[in-house]
């Protein structure tokens, strides 16, 4: 994920994004549900990186790796994701970019699609 970032105007943030994170309720029979629940809203830059299909027993799997730059926070972790809609995008890595680490960089997965 080391590439030179791209200079980004505050008008390229155009997709509104709900950040997430796993809530983890005990089901009694020693395992757990998991509930995501929101954080709060936060604009973002959506840049798809690659993209892949592979063929399993159950159908088709569907991947795509975005790259999404928002305002630097420090509640973005990999342990949580972001939310379009429908559209879910688990972040897999965190990176601070340029030299104020005014923004992140954060390498997402998009799955089953």
């Amino acid at each position: 994920m080391t590439r030179k970032p791209k200079q980004l105007s505050i008008g390229m943030f155009d997709r509104r994004l709900v950040l997430e994170y796993a809530d983890r309720t005990a089901d009694g029979a020693g395992g757990f549900t998991t509930t995501w629940l929101a954080i709060g809203d936060l604009w973002a830059f959506v840049e798809t990186r690659s993209g892949s299909e592979t063929l399993d027993t159950g159908g088709v799997k569907s991947r795509l790796v975005h790259d999404i730059t928002v305002r630097s926070r420090t509640d973005i972790v990999p342990s949580r994701r972001f939310r379009e809609g429908s559209r879910v995008f688990e972040i897999q890595t965190v990176q601070p970019v340029g030299p104020s680490r005014a923004r992140l960089l954060c390498r997402c997965e998009e799955r089953n699609l």
